[in-house]
């Protein structure tokens, strides 16, 4: 979740972004729905954007030396 300055009607706003990673269709739109409800707004944004992610590992070895690791996956889930 993070707070962009949106705007509506021409006029800045605090907006508001929720990520939902690996959520169904009809949990997105429940969600949706709930947010609208919430707010007293009628309409809420949903956007659908695929996915290549990266997984970044940390491990401090000691004070100072962090040994990092990075994995890339694709969508299914495998590693690249």
């Amino acid at each position: 979740m993070y707070f962009p300055t949106s705007r509506f009607n021409g006029r800045a706003e605090l907006g508001c972004v929720i990520e939902l990673i690996g959520a169904q269709a009809l949990q997105v739109d429940a969600a949706a729905v709930m947010i609208g409800r919430l707010n007293n707004q009628e309409q809420v944004l949903v956007t659908k954007v695929p996915v290549d992610c990266c997984i970044i590992e940390t491990k401090i070895k000691n004070a100072n030396i962090y040994d990092i690791s990075m994995r890339q996956y694709k969508k299914d889930g495998l590693e690249k």
